[in-house]
């Protein structure tokens, strides 16, 4: 007893030390566990709200689409909003068609994978080829998590059967790269399969992952008018080029 009195601890800072330090713990866990949730449940509302948004676009669409119209038509020339029109079908036809030509791509990879790893006896074909199949409807950068969480799945299972399916995924990468994105998505928004490298390209390095998505039929488009006008002025003066 005599030795814990000559030590002379202050027992009360100690404790007030230790209270604090809890204290401030306990408050940081909590307001990051608030933040968190708040996050969430924002993003969720909005999610509804968003989906239930195109929801009531989809059910009005005619009745929308009439009423812009009579709008334009209104405050506009007849043959500027006829161009409008025009541009704003294509558009919609060029982005229809785009993500039509975007899952069928990735419907040919799924098929493609799980294939070939059922030749080569690999573990988790239907699993994989779907996780391949449904990331690689986001353009370049969804093919890449789909490779990493399949990696990683096998990796559990087998190292070397890893090591196999990352020489495959390198294959049919390069066939799907150079071949069949090109040409189905070309293809499907009338766009040079070379334009369509160039405009991912370009959509990367403008907008990032948001610019890969949107580059393509946003080149379509741009590519169908200019070969529009190209073809008009030749008409105007009579050259025909072969």
């Amino acid at each position: 007893m005599n030795l814990v009195n000559n030590m002379n601890i202050d027992w009360n800072g100690t404790l007030n030390r230790v209270k604090s330090i809890v204290f401030n713990g306990a408050s940081s866990v909590l307001m990051s566990t608030l933040g968190a949730a708040t996050a969430l449940a924002s993003t969720t509302v909005e999610f509804v709200l968003a989906f239930v948004f195109s929801i009531y676009i989809l059910a009005q669409k005619k009745k929308l689409s009439t009423q812009i119209k009579k709008v334009l038509y209104a405050f506009f020339k007849k043959e500027r909003v006829d161009f409008m029109l025009e541009i704003l079908k294509l558009t919609n036809n060029t982005f229809s068609n785009f993500i039509t030509g975007q899952c069928t791509v990735s419907a040919i990879l799924g098929v493609t994978f799980f294939i070939v790893m059922t030749i080569l006896r690999l573990p988790y074909a239907i699993v994989i080829s779907i996780i391949i199949g449904v990331f690689s409807i986001i353009p370049m950068i969804g093919s890449i998590i789909g490779f990493v969480l399949s990696v990683l799945l096998l990796l559990i299972f087998n190292p070397i059967k890893a090591v196999v399916f990352i020489v495959v995924y390198a294959i049919i990468k390069q066939l799907e790269d150079n071949l069949i994105y090109p040409k189905v998505v070309g293809n499907s928004v009338g766009l040079p399969s070379i334009l369509v490298l160039v405009a991912i390209i370009l959509g990367d390095k403008i907008l990032g992952v948001a610019g890969m998505i949107i580059s393509i039929p946003l080149f379509s488009v741009a590519y169908v008018l200019f070969r529009k006008e190209v073809y008009t002025r030749l008409e105007r003066k009579s050259l025909k080029i072969e």
